[in-house]
């Protein structure tokens, strides 16, 4: 087998970038999300304020 090389506090930090990392993506994914939603209501409400008035 292979012997890894790392000394065990830098395995640790390895971990916790790892997980900072993916907390991040996490974080944007939703924030993309619930602005794109935010963009299709108020694009809506455009859309029927346009239309009302016709």
């Amino acid at each position: 087998m292979f012997l890894i090389n790392i000394a065990p506090g830098a395995n640790l930090f390895l971990i916790i970038v790892a997980i900072l990392i993916g907390a991040a993506a996490g974080l944007t994914t939703t924030n993309f999300l619930k602005t794109k939603v935010r963009e299709k209501e108020r694009e809506d409400t455009d859309t029927d304020e346009n239309t009302i008035g016709k």
